[in-house]
């Protein structure tokens, strides 16, 4: 015979289980830790993450319910993340929110308003951050020349730089925030970029950042590297910064043997002409 009271027990535990599950649920906001947060991102899907604190922060509330408010409109999986170690790698401060495009996060920055949260969402809906390596640079940024290809800010970053991973979020952020106003690229300054960072004089394992604009370029100086610091300096703070013409393109092998056989040609073309022209003078005098 069942024992009345281990029937009991079992079902407040059953009872226990789904008030948690459905708490977890509710609003559409899954509430996770940030370790399981890296586990729970498939490459193919995106999704939102919403950083927050139990206590202690007074606008994180706030800034949830209106996040809350739109999100039936957006249709994306949302993840409430609290009081997590590894907020920083992607933030700058709480609350915050990220969209993830599978493992490139996207940091938002602007009002903790519902319809700025989705107009962040539906105008950034792939990665805006170009990735650029020595055959691409110059066809799209036109740097040297100072063309109409806009200004560009640009991470060059080795392949052990942790920090260069820590600001992913940043740049992607900045991308977004300042779309139609500023290209956002990075590119290896260790493979398929490290011809160009030599033109700059970029160390190969270091993390630099520089701004092209109509073919000066500025070295990015600011202390920080959070998302405000740098578009601040995409947008004016860069006429503060050490600055120089953006060196010419170094000449391909090739170009180099085509200019020296234009030259041996034309010496040879000279050398013709004044040869030709003493045969006449010999054959005038010779008459």
């Amino acid at each position: 015979m069942t024992n009345p009271s281990l029937m009991l027990i079992m079902r407040l535990a059953l009872l226990g289980c789904f008030w948690t599950f459905s708490a977890a649920v509710s609003d559409d906001m899954i509430k996770i830790s940030s370790a399981e947060l890296k586990d729970l991102r498939p490459e193919t899907e995106t999704v939102l993450a919403f950083f927050t604190r139990s206590s202690g922060c007074s606008s994180c509330a706030a800034a949830a319910d209106e996040l809350r408010s739109v999100l039936p409109s957006l249709g994306m999986k949302t993840y409430l993340v609290e009081d997590g170690k590894e907020t920083a790698e992607y933030a700058d401060r709480v609350p915050a929110l990220v969209m993830f495009h599978g493992h490139t996060p996207v940091l938002y920055e602007g009002p903790m308003e519902g319809d700025a949260f989705a107009e962040f969402v539906t105008t950034n809906r792939e990665p805006r951050v170009v990735i650029l390596n020595d055959d691409s640079f110059e066809h799209l940024t036109q740097a040297a020349t100072g063309s109409t290809t806009g200004d560009w800010l640009v991470m060059f970053h080795g392949l052990s730089c942790d920090s260069c991973a820590a600001l992913e979020a940043r740049l992607q952020g900045v991308a977004a925030k300042l779309r139609n106003r500023v290209m956002v690229a990075k590119m290896s300054s260790e493979t398929d970029g490290r011809e160009t960072a030599k033109r700059f004089g970029v160390p190969p394992k270091e993390l630099q950042i520089l701004f092209f604009r109509q073919g000066t370029m500025y070295l990015y100086n600011l202390k920080k590297f959070d998302l405000s610091s740098l578009s601040a300096f995409a947008v004016g703070l860069y006429k503060e910064a050490p600055s120089e013409p953006v060196p010419s393109l170094p000449q391909s092998p090739i170009m180099l043997v085509l200019q020296v056989i234009a030259v041996i040609l034309v010496a040879v073309y000279i050398l013709m002409m004044v040869l030709t022209k003493k045969n006449e003078q010999a054959r005038k005098k010779g008459f």
